[in-house]
């Protein structure tokens, strides 16, 4: 019985950490695109602020 419930907690355990670090990973990714995307665009417009006027 309690090794049963070892085993329960142990693989509970695995899949809680997989899953957080998949989602955490997936998030960082994410994250870091959505900025590089916001960056570029941001320099972009202020670079053609500044040639414009």
């Amino acid at each position: 019985f309690f090794f049963f419930f070892f085993l329960f907690f142990f693989f509970f355990f695995f899949f809680f950490f997989f899953f957080f670090f998949f989602f955490f990973f997936f998030f960082f990714f994410f994250f870091f695109f959505f900025f590089f995307f916001f960056f570029f665009f941001f320099f972009f417009f202020f670079f053609f602020f500044f040639f414009f006027f």
